[in-house]
């Protein structure tokens, strides 16, 4: 049957959202294998060895599932894939607390006469 050229439990994948997502789902075999993919968003057909998403977006997280098969037998890789914003929620705290420690003053005039932006 079809091997491969992947592992079949490759490891989760963290992918911001707007960058291109590519899957490759390789395999050997006689006669030639047929790659059929299961997307989580179930967007259209997809039947080639690399699976590219352009600008992933929330909707694009979740089990992609690549089937490879020929006459002889199936094998098949999952995917799981994590689309976060571009700020992770720890990134998102370090800036808060960042902003926290400098003056929130805009526009403000002191009474020492300093202005803080």
């Amino acid at each position: 049957g079809p091997e491969l050229k992947v592992p079949a439990d490759p490891a989760p994948i963290n992918i911001i959202s707007g960058e291109t997502l590519q899957l490759n789902c390789s395999a050997e075999g006689n006669p030639d294998p047929l790659y059929n993919w299961t997307l989580p968003s179930n967007k259209g057909h997809h039947t080639e060895k690399t699976l590219t998403v352009e600008s992933v977006d929330f909707q694009d997280g979740g089990q992609y599932v690549c089937t490879v098969s020929n006459k002889v037998s199936t094998v098949s890789v999952r995917f799981n894939v994590t689309v976060q914003s571009e700020f992770s929620h720890g990134q998102f705290l370090k800036l808060i607390t960042f902003l926290g420690s400098e003056p929130q003053c805009f526009f403000c005039i002191t009474t020492a006469g300093n202005i803080y932006l």
